[in-house]
């Protein structure tokens, strides 16, 4: 296995275990472990985090107790924890990719003056769990181009049209009358949906949470709904964001691991 450079790294691999199964990973300089339960269906899971020098590395995987079949061992980068808070222009500031001929930058927070793609990403591209919360306003809503929130997302997202393009990461997205999620990489598959009824100019407090391939969405400190996912992409920035429909933006906090 090839470390990039000198430093600390995810060590996630993809397997079944068939019993309760104790896993531990040896490299020259270090070791991760990871116990899991049994789970009959491949999935990524963390082994845990290790430091390595730069360069090939030579490593064993040994079954301590139980059973798996392994398809793929990967290491990703770990960056360090990073948790922020930001409101006003200095969010404004954050906005990192915009779509058509619109102005956000209000003292009040993100906010656009008329429809069209914003998408504001925070943290580190090799971040994995942490979660991203933001008060946002919605002036108005759009079935077909909802905005909402972003976690694992890649620094080459584009707007909603260009998604078999672009897009990789996980969006939560409002409407007005549902929440949908999708998973987007290469194209996009939609995990869930369901009806949760929004009104314009309402302010609302929207989180979105990762913790390994399980992903929660709350409005306003009530969980709406958890989704899991057994083969979950391992790392991304999180962001918040609309395809079309004119929002506010006027706080957000994140937490990224």
């Amino acid at each position: 296995m090839n470390a990039e450079q000198s430093g600390s790294y995810h060590v996630q691999a993809l397997v079944p275990a068939f019993a309760d199964t104790r896993l531990t990973c040896r490299f020259a300089t270090d070791q991760a472990e990871a116990a899991l339960g049994r789970m009959e269906n491949q999935r990524r899971v963390e082994l845990g985090r290790t430091v390595l020098e730069r360069g090939m590395q030579e490593c064993s995987l040994t079954v301590e107790e139980g059973e798996v079949l392994l398809y793929g061992l990967e290491l990703f980068p770990a960056p360090e924890a990073e948790r922020a808070q930001l409101t006003g222009l200095e969010l404004c500031y954050q906005a990192d990719q915009i779509e058509g001929d619109i102005c956000i930058e209000r003292m009040e927070g993100m906010q656009m003056d008329r429809r069209g793609q914003v998408i504001s990403r925070f943290g580190e591209r090799f971040h994995g769990d942490g979660f991203v919360e933001a008060d946002m306003l919605f002036y108005e809503f759009d079935a077909a181009a909802p905005a909402g929130l972003f976690m694992r997302v890649s620094e080459d997202s584009s707007h909603y049209a260009q998604i078999q393009v672009g897009h990789r990461g996980y969006f939560a997205g409002f409407d007005g009358n549902e929440l949908c999620i999708w998973r987007m990489d290469f194209g996009k598959k939609e995990l869930w949906r369901q009806r949760c009824p929004m009104l314009p100019m309402k302010d609302y407090r929207i989180r979105m949470q990762m913790q390994g391939g399980s992903l929660s969405v709350w409005v306003d400190g009530a969980r709406v709904v958890t989704v899991t996912e057994a083969d979950p992409l391992p790392f991304g920035r999180a962001g918040v964001g609309s395809f079309g429909p004119r929002t506010l933006v006027k706080r957000v906090e994140y937490e990224l691991l």
